[in-house]
Order: structure tokens, then C-alpha cells, then sequence
């Protein structure tokens, strides 16, 4: 009797839930990917209300366009609390081929999105991944303008050697902690780094992305406003 009351509960629990379109704000293509990284762009939006959660996409790449549908598990409840939750997502393109590609975003209750990303011609001979530390967390000081980052060093044959930034001189700033490896005796040991900086060509009113590259592939990304 009780693995039948769990396989009900789990029957009306999949009838209870369905994935539905969710409302997108912003689609941000961050510059700087060549054709040895993994691509990324990040979208921005909300979730309606609390019947929604777990905003997730779906991408389908189709040579020079890449499709993407934001979507959200939605809990089919009479009442649902009228609280919008405004939501981040990191969307992996994978290793794509040197060239432009056209992205559009499908978003629920408007019309898609649209940008393009570029991709260069690869120019190292090594992984870009291993230029970075583990970043894991960002805070942004408005006022100061000053970005904070904490992150880790792989291991203590890695120095940080500063800063560099890509700007589209619009809406994202993409920022790469750079480190160097001093020493071929490498082991592996996590030393912590607490990074500040000032971040360049932040316009005032407008809504930006702060993307930060990562060893650990998966940027970390921050939007403010000034």
C-alpha cells in the first residue's frame, strides 16, 4: 500500500507541475571568446510569481544560429503569490567554430530577443582556462565603483598578475583575472585570493553586465546599475 500511496503522490505530482515560457529582460554576449573556449552569454528576466521556479533553456544550434527558449517549472495552484523573482542564467554555447552567430531568444507574453556573438580565430596554444582562478563570489560596491572578487589559486605556482578588460563600450564589461605559473614543480593547492578593482567604462543609467572569466569554466556574473 504504501509504494501505490508514493506512486500516486508521484502521478499527481508531474500532472501538478508543467514548463512554461518565462519573460526575459536582457540577452548579454559577452566579447572576448576565441575558438578554443567554451562560449557563453548570459540572460536576465523574472519569474512571475511563486509558482514558477527553476528558470532553466532549452538552445538548439543550427550552424550560424543559435535558438534558445527560457522556461520554468510552473506549480498549478489556485493561489500564487504575486512576488516577481528576477533570475540570472549562464548559458553554455560549447566550443564554437570561428565566425558570427545570430542568437535569438523566445520569452514568453513578447517578441524574442535578438544579438550575435562573435568568435575569434583561436590565437594560443594552451587552454585559456588555466590564465584564471576559481572565482566564487562577486559584490559590487556602487558607490566606489569597485568590483570584488574571491576566487582561489589552483595551486601556489600560480601568481596573480592583474587585470584586463573587454568592453563593448555599451552594455557588458568582461573582466580576466590573470595569473601566471612561475615554476614547472606545480601540486595542487588551493591558496584564496581576495581581488578589488575599479571597473572601466561603466555608463551611468544603464543597466551592465559584469562577467568575470573563471578555471572552472562557468563565468561568474553580476548585472548593476549606476
Amino acid at each position: 500500500m504504501k509504494l501505490v500511496f508514493l506512486l500516486i503522490m508521484t502521478f499527481l505530482s508531474i500532472q501538478a507541475a508543467t514548463m512554461e515560457l518565462v519573460p526575459v529582460e536582457n540577452v548579454y554576449t559577452p566579447k572576448g571568446f576565441d575558438s578554443n573556449d567554451n562560449a557563453e552569454i548570459v540572460v536576465t528576466g523574472y519569474l512571475p510569481n511563486l509558482c514558477y521556479q527553476n528558470p532553466t533553456h532549452k538552445i538548439i544550434i543550427d550552424k550560424q544560429k543559435i535558438f534558445i527558449e527560457m522556461r520554468a517549472t510552473r506549480i498549478n495552484e489556485v493561489a500564487c503569490p504575486e512576488v516577481i523573482v528576477p533570475y540570472l542564467k549562464v548559458i553554455d554555447l560549447g566550443v564554437l567554430d570561428r565566425g558570427k552567430y545570430k542568437i535569438e531568444v523566445t520569452a514568453a507574453s513578447q517578441h524574442s530577443l535578438n544579438d550575435q556573438i562573435t568568435i575569434a580565430k583561436r590565437t594560443r596554444g594552451r587552454i585559456d582556462e588555466f590564465n584564471y582562478p576559481i572565482v566564487t563570489n562577486l559584490d559590487y560596491d556602487m558607490a566606489a565603483n569597485e568590483l570584488s572578487i574571491k576566487a582561489y589559486r589552483p595551486s601556489d605556482c600560480f601568481e596573480f598578475r592583474g587585470f584586463e578588460f573587454i568592453s563593448d563600450k555599451k552594455e557588458v564589461i568582461t573582466v580576466l583575472p590573470k595569473m601566471k605559473r612561475v615554476r614547472d614543480f606545480c601540486p595542487k593547492k588551493l591558496t584564496p585570493l581576495n581581488l578589488k578593482t575599479r571597473i572601466p567604462n561603466i555608463v551611468n543609467g544603464l543597466r551592465t553586465l559584469i562577467h568575470v572569466r573563471s578555471l572552472n569554466l562557468e563565468s561568474k556574473n553580476i548585472e548593476v546599475s549606476l
